[in-house]
């Protein structure tokens, strides 16, 4: 298996991962400072590495990421014609500032549909995006695929490693996030020095990197209740989940249920304080195995996390279900087999 992806933040050209390669190509993303992930490919550079990595080695199935991206597109160009494309749509319709929300409107409804109508299988991973794309592509029949979680590598036990910032004393919140605003991360703050003014004995982790970052350690610096992790490692995020009493999922607009963060949370038996951004909350079930709020609410998110945090009985309740929904719905294993399903039908 060969991965394309852009150069934007990556140290190499080239690498190697578990049983697959990188090769990437140059690309810049002049709207990262805005919170905008939409890299801008170099087409000679892109054209050369398509040419030798997707048609000059007998690829059987090429699988592109995202319609309304123009990279897909490219791809799609440069490739051979005996190659059958299957695309994957992550997202539905992202609210951004005016005049981007215009533009992106307007993207979607250009590049997303020329891209699809390219494409031999589209799939999305869930319900409302694929409602999204037959919406912008008439005649189109997405299929859906949700996203899977390793339950194995995700589970209640945490093992050995003791996470930093998490103290066992005290119920602690983990949030895995871009650190952008369109996150809500600032509404998390905001929820955090509520808890605060109401004395809250709890502990409010976050965890990643992005723009926003300066701003938010700077916010966070004046909170005793909130701890600003940064990048943490891929091997460690288990422990964070499974020694977490809650995790936090506070975005505005832009994304799915349910999200690679969510069903990590899940499967670790950690319950879920997530803002409702879709109509259908997938793999959520309020009260069950987390608790939804409304987006950009502070006081709605504070009230979730006081909740959780002045009852363990419903937590350990929230936990079990947890855990069930992640192995019976959303194992990787699954997901991987219906994926195949899927190049199977194409070549």
């Amino acid at each position: 298996m060969v991965v394309v992806s852009s150069d934007v933040e990556a140290e190499w050209r080239t690498a190697r991962r578990d049983g697959y390669r990188i090769e990437r190509y140059r690309a810049f993303n002049p709207l990262e400072g805005l919170g905008i992930p939409y890299p801008l490919p170099d087409p000679a550079d892109l054209k050369q590495v398509v040419e030798r990595e997707v048609n000059g080695r007998g690829t059987d199935v090429l699988h592109v990421h995202g319609m309304n991206y123009m990279t897909a597109g490219l791809v799609q160009m440069f490739s051979s014609d005996a190659v059958p494309v299957v695309l994957q749509q992550h997202t539905p319709f992202v609210e951004y500032p005016f005049p981007w929300s215009t533009v992106e409107r307007a993207n979607d409804r250009l590049v997303g549909r020329k891209n699809v109508s390219w494409a031999d299988k589209t799939v999305c991973v869930s319900e409302n995006i694929s409602e999204y794309v037959t919406d912008i592509c008439d005649g189109c029949d997405p299929e859906v695929l949700y996203n899977g979680v390793d339950v194995s590598r995700f589970a209640p036990e945490r093992g050995d490693v003791r996470p930093t910032g998490v103290d066992d004393s005290r119920p602690t919140f983990f949030c895995l996030s871009r650190l952008l605003y369109k996150k809500g991360v600032d509404v998390l703050l905001e929820a955090a020095r509520e808890l605060e003014r109401r004395g809250v004995d709890a502990k409010i982790l976050i965890a990643g990197t992005g723009p926003d970052r300066s701003e938010i350690e700077s916010q966070a610096r004046r909170l005793p209740n909130v701890e600003v992790l940064g990048y943490v490692e891929d091997d460690l995020l288990p422990s964070y989940y499974a020694a977490s009493t809650a995790s936090l999922f506070t975005s505005k607009s832009g994304e799915t249920f349910p999200t690679l963060t969510v069903l990590e949370a899940l499967a670790s038996g950690t319950p879920v304080v997530a803002t409702k951004i879709n109509e259908r909350a997938e793999g959520i079930t309020d009260g069950y195995n987390g608790l939804l709020v409304r987006p950009d609410d502070a006081t709605e998110l504070a009230d979730a996390m006081e909740r959780l945090a002045n009852d363990p009985d419903l937590v350990e309740e929230m936990s079990e279900n947890a855990r069930t929904v992640a192995v019976e719905q959303f194992d990787i294993e699954d997901n991987v087999d219906r994926l195949e399903d899927v190049y199977g039908e194409l070549t």
